[in-house]
Parts: structure tokens; sequence; C-alpha cells
């Protein structure tokens, strides 16, 4: 899978929510909501958490799924500075629709939280970050070249 930023066109609008009760993200699209290509989605999975990307265009449209904050290191995170854009992913083979695809990483991911300013830093334990951009609100990635290197999610905290 390689991965590129699209800066020409805007982030995804909607509201990232982590839902307490559930352990888990979800993506909510905003007005008016990307809609699904003819051939559909499939998911990208880091762990439990999935990001979505449409299956014609490549664009990833957001995150969600199953991820428990006992998992999440506490530590001082700044906000990053991160450019507003577009990301997508090119699978370099056909790919089938409704399936899930394990986005591999060269060493373990970490997770990092800071309480103060509400960020989730996901990242390999050794990366090499190039550029961010923020793909979807409160949803940045941070690439190394063609490689998802990083996410940092900025969600808002909800009980159900």
């Amino acid at each position: 899978m390689k991965f590129y930023a699209h800066y020409d066109r805007p982030p995804v609008r909607g509201r990232l929510l982590y839902v307490v009760g559930d352990h888990a993200f979800d993506f909510r699209q905003g007005d008016p909501p990307i809609p699904p290509g003819r051939v559909g989605t499939v998911t990208l999975a880091i762990d439990t958490l999935q990001l979505d990307a449409d299956v014609e265009t490549g664009q990833l449209i957001g995150v969600w799924g199953y991820f428990p904050r006992e998992g999440w290191k506490t530590t001082k995170l700044r906000s990053p500075s991160a450019r507003p854009g577009s990301l997508h992913v090119s699978f370099g083979r056909p790919v089938e629709t409704g399936s899930s695809y394990a986005l591999e990483a060269e060493a373990k991911w970490r997770r990092l939280f800071d309480n103060t300013t509400g960020w989730l830093h996901i990242q390999q334990t050794d990366n090499d970050r190039g550029e961010l951009v923020e793909f979807a609100n409160g949803i940045v990635a941070g690439l190394s070249g063609d490689r998802l290197v990083e996410l940092l999610l900025h969600p808002e905290f909800v009980e159900s």
C-alpha cells in the first residue's frame, strides 16, 4: 500500500467521537457527506482501529473501531501542525469491497495520549515522519514518503 496526500482537496467534514462506554471511535461525516463510490469501501486496520477508504478513489474518509483507553500511555503532546487536504491509498492490486487489510508496521504501534490537549498519537515506535495531513476533522496522518507511519486523533469524548 502506498499513501499520498492531495492538498488541493479539502478534508472530510465531520465529527470524530470516542464513545467511552463502547471504548470505540466513530467518525460521523458532516454536510455535505462524501457520497460512497459505486464500488464501495474497504478498511485498513491498525490493530482494532479501522480506517475507511473508498475503493474507486482510494480516498480515506474516516476512522472507527474498538480502541480501549487502557492501552494508551499518558504523556505530554503538542497539537500537530498539519496541512489540510485529502489522503489517498493505492493498493497496487485489485481489492475486494468490504474487506479489511492490516496496516503492517515495521515496529509495534504505540499509543500516546495527552489528557490536557485531548490528542491521541498512534505511531510506529521507530518512525521517521515526513509530512502531516489533516484528511478529516480531528484526524491527522503522518506520512514518511509513501508510508503511513502515524495517526493523530483529536476526538470528542461522549458517553454513548
